[in-house]
């Protein structure tokens, strides 16, 4: 089943055509690393496929339902899940209200699934913890817990493993094929081994996916 599908989209800024024109179709189940050239416009695309940002043009469907900009929002808080490399987790905040975040914003009671979500992470016990006393690897599997407490359909994760040392980052990348098994996941990275574990890799060059 298509979760995300994407047709011709366009971004450009002041002087500089990023994107010429992406087509991409995932699926339920699939996961998919975009690498690429550093500056290319990697972030961006996952900001579009996110819809965190609207393209210059092109479309966007969400389990088969085109995506108007008004609706960014409910979409994004129905079906899409982030992980960032800077982590982005309210530092002074607990562990469990980090978690939790996304459900607020949709006014939903997810605290069992965000303890569940904890634990499943590694952290149980840890849920009154402030953010801040965390160290990196333990602010990404918050973070992965997070992506997940909506349930929903698709997990962009952009370079998770990027502030963290090789050790961790292979713990991580664990915890996140472990956790997304049965989400569409789509990841920006520059890292070789991460993306090898991916079903598929496509590279982002000169504005076009290959």
């Amino acid at each position: 089943m298509s979760v995300l599908k994407c047709k011709n989209l366009k971004k450009a800024y002041p002087g500089l055509e990023l994107l010429k024109g992406i087509d991409l179709d995932i699926h339920n189940g699939q996961s998919l690393a975009i690498m690429g050239p550093s500056g290319v416009g990697k972030s961006t695309l996952l900001h579009l496929l996110g819809l965190l940002d609207a393209p210059d043009a092109g479309t966007i469907e969400i389990l088969g339902q085109p995506v108007k900009k008004r609706d960014y929002p409910l979409f994004r808080n129905r079906h899409i899940g982030f992980v960032f490399q800077a982590f982005h987790l309210l530092e002074d905040e607990s562990v469990l209200t980090n978690v939790l975040m996304p459900a607020k914003i949709g006014r939903l009671d997810r605290k069992s699934r965000a303890l569940e979500l904890i634990e499943r992470v590694g952290l149980k016990g840890r849920e009154k913890q402030l953010a801040k006393h965390l160290s990196g690897g333990e602010k990404q599997r918050v973070a992965i817990a997070r992506a997940l407490c909506n349930d929903p359909d698709l997990i962009f994760a952009d370079e998770p493993t990027g502030n963290l040392d090789e050790g961790c980052s292979k713990e991580i990348q664990d915890l996140l094929f472990q956790t997304a098994w049965n989400k569409a996941l789509v990841i920006v990275t520059h890292d070789t081994n991460l993306a090898s574990a991916c079903d598929k890799t496509l590279t982002l060059n000169h504005g076009l996916l290959k």
